[in-house]
């Protein structure tokens, strides 16, 4: 699970969809502060022993963000799932931005490595474009 503001939203998607492809691991975003309405209820000890959770965050977040983000970190901490924290860097919102991209972009290439996964083999979208064509 990787959740970020609506502020970091595309470095949440992004990543997710980088984990999709490169390390062909599941991987769900989801948008502070929406997440707060139902979906902390799915973070119990008895259902998630399989998931991890992603935070991306900037110290340039909303006051109510931040806030969010801790307690969100203070359920998930207590379901025994692993949280990650991803905080941004860098002088300006692009510099952020790009700076984050590319630290996961090499995260979700060493998860595949780590997964024993060759990155560059997409063969299930080949198969679509190939279904696509006819």
């Amino acid at each position: 699970m990787i959740y970020s503001s609506s502020q970091l939203w595309p470095l949440s998607v992004r990543f997710q969809d980088s984990l999709n492809e490169n390390a062909k691991l599941h991987a769900f975003a989801e948008q502070l502060p929406e997440s707060c309405h139902n979906d902390i209820e799915s973070w119990r000890k008895d259902t998630l022993e399989i998931y991890s959770c992603i935070i991306i965050s900037s110290e340039n977040d909303f006051e109510p963000i931040k806030s969010r983000i801790k307690f969100l970190k203070e359920i998930i901490h207590s379901s025994g799932c692993s949280i990650y924290d991803v905080q941004t860097q860098g002088s300006n919102y692009l510099g952020r931005l790009f700076s984050t991209i590319y630290l996961l972009d090499y995260a979700s290439i060493y998860v595949s490595i780590l997964r024993n996964i060759d990155p560059t083999p997409t063969l299930n979208i080949e198969k679509l474009k190939e279904n696509l064509k006819q």
